[in-house]
């Protein structure tokens, strides 16, 4: 058990959930391509054009309406950060100066 958690790296019932969902997604898809396969075919793709096309470039003003500007700020703020950090390599702001960060 603890090789497991280890290689898993949580407990063996917290991998029962995303089986399941697999298990009830596939069972769902076989019934329904079953009936009509074509009308499914086109619903999906037609909905993940419609996600990628049109709702993906406005995730951030929607985020920005239901969460306020504080949300976009801070997702700014992150992605400015991890920038940062990438640059570096460090994690360090590499606009930062040793001898002012006291290392």
């Amino acid at each position: 058990m603890a090789r497991f958690v280890r290689w898993y790296g949580s407990n063996p019932l917290h991998l029962l959930v995303p089986i399941y969902s697999f298990a009830l997604t596939a069972y769902a898809m076989v019934r329904l391509f079953a009936i009509r396969p074509l009308a499914v075919a086109v619903w999906f793709v037609g909905a993940a054009i419609v996600h990628d096309l049109v709702l993906l470039p406005r995730w951030p003003i929607i985020t920005g309406v239901l969460f306020g500007a504080s949300a976009v700020a801070y997702a700014f703020k992150l992605r400015q950060s991890r920038r940062a950090a990438r640059i570096d390599g460090q994690g360090r702001n590499p606009g930062h100066s040793r001898a002012r960060d006291g290392r």
